[in-house]
């Protein structure tokens, strides 16, 4: 149980926060077999104490401390093949990826342009495409951008992007950042390149 504590930290915490998941089962159910244990032992001794071998024996078959270690056991011997199944399907999507060509062009005006996928978030631009393209260059749209601060899951899938850029090289951008708040939500997620109304309208072309 020290050595899984982890599972308590994190299960009794969702329990107060009421908000109950995997590790609060996990939790409550072998500290449930545990506390049930030590009140049979207890039991026993007094038992012993009164010469009463009978009631000894029902105490007995009524300990569950190999019930405890079993399910922690059971779930961490789990989650260890569940991760060691996850890294052998990333080391399987990072060898795809690396068949894939390195960057995406397009012509335009008779000339070839080197583009990002843009407009992550939005329309046709989603995970599966930018999986399977592995770009040098990922723009974040701004329905993803907008109000940022005060939405966790926006907040969430910035900070996924932001790792997974990082883990495959690319440069991430965010557009149409139109606050102070958007900008400092964003350079905290750790989002290096931004661009939006925030910093300036466009300008009309010199030409």
């Amino acid at each position: 149980m020290i050595i899984n504590r982890g599972y308590y930290q994190r299960g009794f915490q969702s329990l107060f926060n009421r908000s109950p998941n995997m590790d609060a089962l996990i939790a409550t159910g072998s500290t449930a077999a545990f506390v049930y244990s030590l009140y049979a032992t207890f039991m026993m001794a007094y038992y012993v104490g009164r010469g009463d071998m009978t009631s000894v024996h029902h105490y007995m078959m009524q300990l569950y401390y190999e019930s405890t270690g079993m399910i922690l056991t059971l779930i961490s011997v789990g989650k260890y093949l569940e991760s060691r199944s996850k890294q052998k399907t990333s080391e399987a999507i990072a060898k795809l990826m690396k068949l894939m060509p390195s960057t995406a062009t397009v012509l335009k005006d008779g000339q070839e342009v080197e583009i990002a996928i843009d407009d992550v978030g939005s329309g046709y631009s989603n995970l599966n495409r930018i999986v399977y393209t592995a770009p040098k260059y990922l723009k974040i749209d701004m329905e993803l951008i907008r109000d940022i601060h005060q939405y966790k899951e926006k907040r969430d899938m910035v900070k996924a992007l932001v790792s997974y850029c990082q883990e495959v090289n690319c440069l991430l951008i965010a557009e149409g950042v139109e606050t102070k708040q958007e900008y400092i939500c964003l350079k905290d997620l750790g989002v290096e390149l931004v661009q939006g109304f925030y910093f300036g309208k466009p300008q009309p072309d010199f030409l």
